[in-house]
């Protein structure tokens, strides 16, 4: 079976994280990618590496009910959905914890033939017990 891995994007991701005890983080990469479309649905798809180990991300670009996927050192599906609660889960080498996802924010626009923009905000629980509060940009163009 051929493996459609559509056009090629370079991405820009910028994460922001409030955790529940008050703490702030903020991350800003640069990425490689590919935006693939099956059944009139596109998906985003690229790789991170982090300490050696890599991770591959897929993200559903929808409005109002979205997933993200990882799959690699760590896997996780996390269902975003601005209508309800969602259930998901994070799996490592030491376990598998229950993920329950709140979304308050969800956006997919196409600025222009060659750039589109993806733009989330929810609160994360794991193992019922807030984490945090995570926002998360993606802005990708053609190549």
């Amino acid at each position: 079976m051929k493996s459609d891995i559509g056009k090629r994007v370079n991405i820009r991701l910028t994460s922001a994280i409030s955790y529940a005890e008050g703490e702030t983080e903020s991350v800003e990469m640069w990425l490689d990618g590919h935006i693939v479309e099956k059944n009139g649905t596109k998906y985003l798809r690229y790789t991170e590496e982090h300490e050696s180990q890599s991770i591959k991300t897929t993200i559903k670009l929808a409005e109002n009910q979205s997933f993200i996927m990882r799959k690699g050192s760590v896997d996780m599906r996390l269902p975003l959905n601005v209508k309800q609660r969602e259930t998901g889960h994070y799996t490592s080498e030491v376990g598998s914890l229950p993920l329950w996802i709140d979304t308050a924010h969800l956006h997919y626009t196409t600025e222009t033939e060659q750039q589109s923009q993806f733009e989330t905000k929810y609160a994360l629980h794991v193992g019922g017990q807030l984490a945090g509060t995570y926002t998360l940009k993606l802005t990708f163009t053609e190549e």
